[in-house]
């Protein structure tokens, strides 16, 4: 289960930057605001706000409609008040959907939600790969393996995820953001302490 999630996340965050990659940039003018549910691009309906648009650009359609991430829709966030920070008459750049041209992102901001399902589960996997490489002398217990490199194995496994989906993460369009840098932050803070803590061990006996 410990792999299952991270593979689960890694198709999620994969979708996502795959979504974002073939948008179409275009310029637009807001034209009016409105509140209720829109099509997110990956066939589910979400409920936000929704900003309708005119395209300045030639081969697009006359009416758009701009979507506001759902995870953004938050107090002090871009989307928390529609009237206010997308006023009627402002230019904007859209990325739109190249299948369904009347429909635009507004805001290209990658979510860290995907890559929470990846890291989560980590400490599952991380362990399972520690205890399958060294399961232990016979007759100690189990969260006793018999090498010291048991527990570095953990770290190794636990910092290569960590770094790889840090890097995937802040490759991405609008992803310096409170959320992700909380996130990444937190997992590899975790991760790097007992290292350095254990290389300035080394330092000092040698």
């Amino acid at each position: 289960m410990g792999s299952l999630f991270p593979f689960i996340g890694a198709i999620a965050v994969e979708m996502q930057r795959r979504q974002f990659a073939r948008l179409i940039e275009v310029p637009a003018e807001i034209v009016g605001q409105d509140v209720g549910f829109h099509e997110t691009g990956d066939g589910m309906k979400t409920y936000g706000p929704v900003i309708k648009l005119r395209y300045l650009a030639d081969g697009m359609p006359p009416a758009g409609e701009g979507i506001i991430d759902s995870d953004m829709w938050t107090p002090g966030g871009p989307a928390a008040d529609p009237s206010r920070d997308w006023p009627v008459g402002k230019r904007v750049t859209a990325w739109a959907d190249p299948d369904h041209l009347e429909r635009a992102w507004l805001v290209r901001q990658v979510s860290p939600l995907p890559y929470l399902i990846i890291l989560f589960p980590v400490i599952f996997m991380a362990f399972g790969v520690m205890f399958l490489l060294f399961p232990g002398e016979e007759g100690k217990k189990a969260y006793e393996p018999g090498t010291p490199w048991a527990w570095r194995t953990f770290l190794i496994v636990w910092n290569l995820v960590g770094i790889a989906s840090a890097v995937h993460y802040f490759s991405q369009p609008g992803a310096w953001q409170a959320g992700g840098i909380a996130l990444f932050g937190i997992y590899l803070g975790i991760g790097f302490l007992p290292v350095v803590l254990q290389l300035r061990r080394a330092l000092r006996k040698a």
